[in-house]
């Protein structure tokens, strides 16, 4: 919602600000799909302070005499609360003099751009640092073991956390390794892996496909790959048959490895009115500042569902995040 949009201004090309701000209004509305669909990709949003998720437990057991019931079993659901949600804001604007001295319109949208673009940034910052931070998928340290599939079973060590001590150097063995520990909880059963790494890492990898001109060099499909087209955010690059995609709100030498099959997190809204981009125009004499303000809270609950890589280190070390 937008209220206050400054009056009796025109821009130099002509622009009134009255027609301009309802313009921006509408462009904020109509882009939400747009700005919030890294979260829709993998939350579910709801306002309960607590959810129930199904585990992968559920098994048939011999049935007994004929008066025999199935035991019920605890375990097959888990109960896991909701961090409350948490306020976010930003605030764009200008001076009135601004607008006197020659501001165009496009200066002015430009302003508004950049601030859904931070809210889009936001969003994808949110979902990730609750993926790559320890305690959201399963790690050593919860009190209990995940539910066991099919032959699969598991103790309270098992870990999703994976720290390597290679420099920052990604290796297919490391994506295998988190494959495995995805797999193996029944998740990607029909494919849907993909992977998120810093542009770092990509150069890294770019980096070992050298050319190389001595007689005994053998390309392979791999090196090939890199050498022609590198690796950049539209354009990923397959590791172990998972694709790999540049997206540097996952820190440097950190890979996140999720089943978009599914949804591994949820997102917790307020249960006001301010469920989504909240936006609010003050207009006084000296300036015009457009407010921006965003709730959101996100948990991972789909425990089994994503893998996470360290490539600084032997032991996992969460990384740091600026909001």
């Amino acid at each position: 919602m937008a209220v206050g949009a400054p009056q009796g201004l025109i821009t130099t090309d002509n622009v009134p600000s009255s027609i301009l701000y309802t313009e921006i209004t509408r462009s904020i509305e109509l882009t939400a799909a747009e700005r919030e669909l890294f979260r829709d990709l993998f939350c579910v949003r709801t306002e309960k302070k607590t959810v129930r998720v199904a585990q992968s437990a559920a098994r048939f057991r011999t049935g007994g005499d004929d008066h025999g019931e199935p035991g019920w079993d605890r375990y097959l659901y888990r109960d896991i609360s909701l961090s409350e949600p948490v306020k976010y804001h930003l605030a764009v604007g200008h001076s009135k003099e601004a607008w006197e001295r020659g501001l165009s319109s496009q200066e002015v949208r430009d302003l508004a751009q950049d601030a859904m673009k931070a809210d889009e940034r936001l969003i994808q910052e949110l979902v990730i640092a609750a993926m790559l931070k320890d305690g959201g998928f399963w790690d050593a340290s919860m009190s209990v073991a995940p539910p066991a599939y099919k032959m699969n079973s598991f103790t309270t060590s098992h870990d999703h956390y994976l720290a390597y001590n290679v420099s920052g150097s990604l290796a297919v063995a490391h994506i295998a390794a988190g494959t495995q520990t995805i797999l193996e909880h029944g998740y990607a059963q029909n494919g849907g892996l993909m992977g998120w790494m810093n542009s770092a890492q990509a150069e890294k990898l770019v980096g070992k496909a050298e050319l190389n001109t001595t007689s005994n060099y053998v390309t392979t499909p791999t090196i090939a790959r890199l050498q022609e087209a590198g690796v950049f955010p539209e354009n990923p690059i397959t590791l172990a048959g998972v694709p790999l995609v540049v997206n540097d709100w996952v820190p440097e030498n950190y890979v996140l490895i999720v089943d978009t099959n599914v949804k591994p997190c949820y997102w917790r809204d307020v249960e006001g009115p301010g469920k989504d981009l909240i936006t609010e125009t003050e207009d006084d004499f000296t300036k015009v500042v457009t407010m921006y303000r965003r709730y959101g809270s996100v948990k991972v609950t789909q425990r089994g569902a994503g893998a996470c890589i360290y490539l600084g280190g032997a032991s996992w070390t969460d990384p740091t995040f600026d909001y």
